[in-house]
Order: C-alpha cells, then structure tokens, then sequence
C-alpha cells in the first residue's frame, strides 16, 4: 500500500520539492474533487450496485445459497466490503490499497470455503459490471482499474478439491 502522494513524499527525502515535483503534488490533489464525488456516487448506489450483481450471481449458481449458511447475505458483506476498499484505494490512487488491506485475506478465506476461480472471477466482474452500468462514465473510469485489481487478485486461488458453488 503505497499511494502516488506518499512515494512522491517519500522520494523527497530531506530535500524539498522540485518545481516539477510540486506540479505533480497539485495534479493529484486537482483530481481530489473528481474522486471524492465518485466515492459518494457509489455509497448512494451501494446497495444497488451490490444487489445487481448479486441478481446475476443467483442466476449463475443456483445452488450456491444450499451449500453456504446465510450465503447470499455473507455474499452481499463481502461485496460490500470490497467495493469499500476500492473506493478507499481510488480516492488515495492506490491500485494496492483494497488488496494489502482485505483482499489478500478475503483470498485466502474464499479459498479454505471451497470457492473457485471462476467463481471469484464472475462475483467481482459483475460487481464491475454494475458500476460500469450504474455510475456516470468519469466516475466508473476513477474505479475502474481497482475493480479489476480486485478481480485478478482475488481469482487467483487455487481450484478446489471440491468446490462448494
């Protein structure tokens, strides 16, 4: 977890700022304005975003919900959850952030609970789709590349022994 500002900072170690260095500190914070309202368009379309993938996933496995307590719910947390961080990583234009912070570990969860590739791959590229679908196109694009961060990272698990979707 590694934000642009902070290598920046950090590569300015006791010395100051270059003219071209401080250019580059006020055109991340220029694009601060644009990445906090796309943060606050998706927590308005949270649970909407959430639920539209959520629709698809039902219509894909539907056996899921037998072979999961609460699975639907515990989907709609973990969804939620990871739209969270990825927020949180595009407002610090973090493409680490939601991953060194949950996805890592929600991989590893995911894992031990029988989930597939594939079925990582489709529950996180629906909830892209959703934004892609719900949000105004400058908005999606400031999330974009987090959304599909989440998908490679947390699709990269192993296949299970038996798989439990």
């Amino acid at each position: 977890m590694y934000s642009r500002m902070m290598q920046l900072i950090n590569a300015t170690d006791s010395r100051y700022l270059t003219a071209a260095e401080q250019e580059q500190v006020l055109a991340l914070c220029a694009a601060m304005p644009k990445r906090l309202q796309a943060a606050k368009l998706v927590e308005q379309h949270e649970t909407e975003l959430v639920n539209l993938a959520l629709t698809e996933m039902k219509k894909r496995y539907t056996n899921f919900a037998n072979l999961h307590d609460r699975a639907w719910e515990k989907g709609f947390r973990d969804m939620q959850l990871v739209l969270r961080y990825n927020v949180q990583g595009m407002l610090m234009d973090d493409l680490e952030m939601a991953a060194d912070k949950l996805l890592y570990w929600l991989r590893t969860m995911v894992a031990s609970a029988g989930m597939t590739p594939r079925f990582m791959r489709d529950t996180y590229t629906f909830l892209r789709d959703a934004c892609r679908q719900k949000l105004p196109a400058d908005a999606y694009q400031l999330l974009e590349p987090h959304l599909n961060r989440t998908i490679e990272v947390l699709a990269d698990i192993p296949e299970p022994h038996k798989a439990a979707v």
